[in-house]
């Protein structure tokens, strides 16, 4: 228990530095104190309903998940409207701690690559485990993206969080993801378990109810082939199902 602590407390130190690091090239996110205006919130709220997510505000002034709206049955006795960082580590599980931490380095390394001006056009995407009402751990897709307003003066982080539906293995995947949001594709992502453009199609295709012999018609490619993309999408994000891809792909922002 004292060295989960310790990684927990190395985890939150490690974390803020990178933040700290982040604002440091990014003004917009600088002010400690600030929180976005009533009407975005609001928007941003409804928005978390429509899509079935819980979604907080990153307020790094006071190290404190601000949030706005939780997933029914996932969290919603595990967090109150606001809680702090350290509390949130705490139910994560232990062996994601490090790709939680290796997922913000990540980030600030991302970010001394861009010019400021376009990071609102990115989101991270990642996965780390949960413990949901039930005390059990929930294979769950994390996704930061910046809000601007105020003429992009003053922004802040946003983040969005969704259990991954449909996985047939609870353990997450250790890749981390870079989404363009305006064009949803991949920015940056692991070679071993992104999703091609022709996969992506193929589901698109799945989604609006054509079958395999439908599609391959439509491609131009035979009826195996189809099956193939289908079980290549499966295997690559250990979902049960097409449907299930789809959604996941749809949280992601590549679809």
């Amino acid at each position: 228990m004292i060295n989960i602590e310790k990684q927990i407390a190395e985890t939150h130190r490690s974390v803020e530095l990178s933040y700290k690091n982040i604002i440091a090239r990014y003004a917009p996110l600088s002010d400690p104190h600030y929180l976005m205006s009533e009407p975005k919130r609001n928007f941003l709220q409804q928005l978390a309903r429509t899509n079935n997510q819980t979604l907080a505000l990153c307020n790094r002034g006071s190290g404190i998940y601000n949030f706005l709206h939780l997933r029914n049955n996932d969290y919603s006795q595990q967090f109150e409207e606001k809680v702090e960082m350290i509390r949130f580590l705490r139910l994560m599980h232990p062996d994601d701690l490090e790709h939680f931490q290796k997922a913000w380095q990540f980030v600030e390394s991302f970010i001394q690559s861009k010019h400021s001006t376009r990071l609102i056009n990115y989101a991270l995407v990642f996965e780390c485990r949960l413990k949901d009402d039930l005390e059990q751990y929930q294979r769950v897709m994390f996704k930061y993206k910046i809000i601007l307003e105020d003429n992009e003066k003053r922004g802040q982080l946003l983040l969005f969080l969704r259990s991954v539906d449909g996985a047939i293995r609870h353990i997450p995947h250790r890749e981390i993801y870079v989404i363009d949001v305006r064009n949803k594709t991949y920015v940056y992502s692991g070679k071993e378990n992104v999703i091609s453009n022709r996969e992506k199609e193929v589901i698109q295709l799945s989604q609006k109810g054509l079958d395999s012999k439908e599609i391959a018609q439509k491609l131009f490619v035979s009826d195996e082939t189809i099956r193939m993309h289908r079980k290549n999408a499966i295997r690559k994000l250990s979902l049960k199902d097409t449907g299930s891809v789809a959604c996941y792909l749809m949280d992601m922002g590549v679809m």
